[in-house]
């Protein structure tokens, strides 16, 4: 697993070379590692396939400030992870708030910027496991903040244990509607071995994806699909014991 050095297909860069010597690796291979690390591409697919997700546009720099979407929404970098960029100015509600935060983004980021509408219900994630029919829901948690705010960003995911708790009971109806959303998103974006989908409510209830981790974090106690794992008493070797699994069985 390796995240590559530079730019929108820097997640490809290590598994494409990989694939051009025949070199077999686990996770995704190097088209779905940059369709999902392009929010704006992954979105589109999920609409073609009918998956519901936040209505959307894309800005790229130096293009007129103007959206059809109502207010509040989000805005976020492109084709960055790990919540970079995000944070608690990252929900705009006025136009001097739009205009003064996606000229920091651009000036931050030198990137198209990612404009959703706002979903102010509950935040998701799903870890799964495996490939295409294979796959499975290793399970999900709930994402609270214990300081009340609105964004699961950068500084809450680095100071998880300060600043975040995680809910696993999540309810039955509820959960067998995000595990088959989380699913098939999975299996559109032809996603492997290992992995995340981040699930948000909107008003009424109703789940949207946000977006895919193809290349999830993998830290032994600290990264949320090891989390989800421990939740359910799966061990971190364990976990990578199936990953390297599902990745052996494919290569067959």
């Amino acid at each position: 697993m390796a995240e590559g050095r530079y730019g929108r297909t820097r997640e490809s860069q290590v598994p494409g070379l990989l694939e051009a010597y025949q070199i077999p690796c686990t996770f995704s291979d190097s088209l779905s590692l940059a369709i999902c690390l392009d929010k704006g591409r992954t979105k589109e697919i999920l609409k073609l396939a009918q998956i519901p997700t936040p209505e959307y546009q894309v800005l790229a720099p130096e293009t007129n400030i103007e959206t059809a979407i109502a207010f509040p929404f989000f805005l976020k970098p492109l084709y960055e992870g790990t919540s970079k960029g995000i944070n608690e100015k990252s929900v705009v509600y006025t136009q001097d708030e739009f205009v003064a935060r996606i000229k920091w983004l651009w000036s931050e980021y030198s990137q198209p910027i990612l404009l959703e509408k706002y979903l102010p219900g509950r935040e998701f994630t799903v870890g799964i496991l495996g490939t295409g029919k294979d796959a499975r829901v290793l399970g999900m948690m709930e994402v609270l903040l214990n300081e009340g705010g609105e964004i699961y960003g950068f500084r809450e995911k680095e100071n998880y244990a300060r600043l975040v708790s995680y809910k696993f009971d999540v309810e039955a109806a509820l959960r067998e509607k995000l595990a088959r959303m989380a699913l098939a998103s999975w299996r559109t974006l032809e996603c492997r071995d290992g992995g995340r989908v981040d699930i948000r409510l909107d008003e009424k209830g109703n789940p949207h994806v946000l977006e895919l981790n193809t290349l999830p974090g993998l830290h032994f106690r600290d990264s949320d699909l090891t989390i989800i794992a421990h939740s359910i008493g799966v061990s971190f070797v364990e976990l990578i014991d199936e990953i390297l699994r599902h990745a052996m069985k494919r290569m067959k």
